[in-house]
């Protein structure tokens, strides 16, 4: 063949697709090549790598390796423009024997580079491992990478499919028919788990641009945001005080006589309640020190005397704050909602709702709103005013009759001062009135000590 122009790109691809998959490249490093948008890389995860490109170029060769017909038998493939400008590609491929050469010239289909289309050939099978790895580098909770794994097989039935954008949302929205019977908590909390399987393929750029999972998410009533009230507490922590059940273990009801009192006092989530130790409390400085997975950052919340009394009734030889496993969380909410019922209570939702609680009392004993933020750790103040604001029909209507009464007693006063200035008669009068009382008691005075002097002159008479 004959070229013109030449530049060089080199590159390894190691997957299981077969010719489709190598003009498939081709066509990749020729988008990359003339600066448009890559849409695949390297099984390592680095672009391939051309030479000499730092002027426009039309024509582009490449070389490198595919596997071949024969299992484990690579084949060396070069490609380019031919001098009548057509896209072709030579593969040779050694016989089992390493002595005849097969070679073939091929020529690619005219397909003109569109950096809007997804030109990927890979199946999700192929980028799954990728994906496990992926999850097992980063740093997340075990019940979070297994829930992030999870939710891709249910929503990805068919995973001999080609990954597209268009794919995705197409099984997207059959998972969504098959499982109509779900509320909208699970369906959004689902593809939020989703997103990050969506995210990955993106920074793979294996798709050519993300996936609209909003369109999606299911509509529901929002929860009514109940709190727990004082008595309903008392009750309850009685009831996990005294209760004796029938096989006589008491240890897990005083347990969670502890953990009522503990929200109550703290306002803390339960993952951060379940992985303290006594090491996270400085006595010292009386604080508490948890680290935040997140952000990477050491937070603080101040011991309170509730605090150091939940944590010296402790065994001294236990170190974590409560012996719970991190994934019991379920098992906990079902003996607290049994205690409820058993005092003729309900339990509200979820372990949430003793943090918003936590959060009333703190607004209820007129706690600053910056305050607050520091207490209850949120990184924007926006989520302190929209999830711990006082929406109740009660309290927002008794905080507008003190307003309106304040705003009316301003209002009469404004008016008095410009009646008085406009009637100077009236204000004379009402000066009058205020010098007789002002003199009122003198003149009582007066006639006290005037008749008192007149017993006593009688006195002396007499």
């Amino acid at each position: 063949m004959k070229y013109k122009g030449l530049r060089v790109a080199t590159g390894l691809i190691d997957t299981k697709q077969n010719r489709k998959f190598a003009e498939q490249w081709i066509w990749d490093l020729y988008r990359i090549h003339h600066g448009m948008k890559p849409v695949m890389l390297q099984p390592d995860g680095t672009m391939p790598q051309l030479a000499d490109v730092h002027q426009p170029a039309q024509i582009v060769i490449v070389s490198g390796q595919v596997p071949g017909a024969i299992q484990g038998r690579p084949l060396n493939l070069q490609a380019g423009v031919s001098a009548d400008g057509q896209l072709v590609y030579t593969t040779v491929q050694h016989s089992e024997s390493q002595s005849n050469v097969v070679a073939e010239q091929n020529i690619l289909p005219a397909v003109p580079p569109n950096e809007n289309k997804e030109v990927t050939t890979l199946q999700y099978t192929d980028v799954w491992t990728e994906y496990e790895l992926h999850l097992a580098a980063r740093d997340l909770d075990d019940n979070t990478r297994d829930d992030y794994k999870w939710i891709v097989p249910k929503v990805i039935a068919d995973d001999k499919r080609t990954i597209s954008r268009i794919d995705i949302e197409r099984q997207l929205a059959a998972w969504k028919r098959r499982e109509s019977h779900l509320g909208s908590t699970s369906v959004n909390l689902y593809l939020r788990n989703f997103a990050s399987y969506c995210n990955f393929l993106c920074d793979r750029e294996l798709l050519d641009r993300e996936v609209n999972l909003k369109q999606f998410r299911k509509k529901g009533n929002k929860p009514k945001n109940e709190i727990y009230q004082d008595y309903e507490f008392s009750r309850v922590i009685e009831y996990f005080n005294t209760h004796v059940p029938k096989n006589g273990k008491v240890g897990p009801y005083r347990q969670v006589s502890r953990l009522l009192r503990w929200f109550l006092a703290s306002g803390f989530r339960i993952k951060e309640t379940l992985h303290l130790y006594r090491s996270n409390f400085n006595l010292r400085d009386r604080r508490i020190e948890v680290y935040n997975k997140r952000t990477k950052d050491t937070e603080y919340f101040p011991i309170t005397d509730e605090i150091l009394t939940i944590l010296n009734e402790l065994p001294k030889n236990q170190q974590k704050l409560f012996t719970w496993k991190y994934s019991s969380t379920s098992a906990i909410m079902r003996m607290i909602k049994a205690g409820f019922e058993a005092v003729g209570l309900k339990a509200r939702r979820g372990f949430h709702t003793f943090r918003k609680t936590f959060a009333d009392q703190l607004y209820q004993h007129e706690v600053d709103l910056f305050d607050r933020q520091k207490l209850l750790r949120h990184r924007d103040i926006r989520t302190t005013v929209n999830s711990y604001s006082y929406t109740e029909n009660g309290r927002l209507g008794t905080v507008m009759e003190k307003a309106n009464k304040k705003k009316n007693q301003a209002a009469v006063r404004a008016a008095t001062k410009v009646d008085a200035g406009k009637n100077p008669a009236r204000g004379s009068t009402q000066s009058r009135r205020t010098t007789a009382r002002s003199t009122a008691p003198q003149s009582r005075r007066a006639r006290t000590s005037t008749g008192s002097s007149r017993k006593t002159s009688k006195s002396k008479i007499d």
